[in-house]
């Protein structure tokens, strides 16, 4: 499972996800992600995106490359940043696998994650 949440021209979109995510890669979370995502970038042209995988199970192998591969269309629609929150060593090794290290930072405290996406004013 996973919920979505955004606010007109705040530039963050914020996704968490519960229990196993084997949404990752389907075509409901790439609607659902367009959505907020339009609604996120109102008056911008970037946005940052939430991560929260407290909650999440570890990934399957089987699932990694859906994964990367919508990463890989965030960051055309505009994606500029990516705060992850786990909860596990074990999803921190993996969301560094995942992840591209000058985009992305890992965090454990949802507090130090929105400070470190509101470091940069908005592109």
């Amino acid at each position: 499972m996973y919920e979505i949440m955004s606010q007109p021209g705040e530039g963050l979109v914020r996704v968490a996800f519960t229990g196993f995510p084997e949404e990752v890669g389907t075509d409901p979370l790439r609607r659902d992600l367009a959505d907020h995502i339009r609604l996120a970038k109102a008056g911008g042209a970037s946005f940052d995106l939430l991560l929260d995988l407290r909650r999440a199970s570890i990934l399957p192998q089987s699932q990694i490359g859906g994964a990367t591969g919508i990463l890989d269309e965030l960051a055309s629609q505009g994606l500029r940043r990516v705060a992850v929150l786990v909860g596990s060593m074990l999803m921190k090794l993996q969301v560094r696998r995942i992840m591209a290290a000058s985009t992305a930072e890992i965090f454990g405290d949802e507090e130090e994650a929105l400070i470190w996406l509101a470091s940069q004013s908005r592109i």
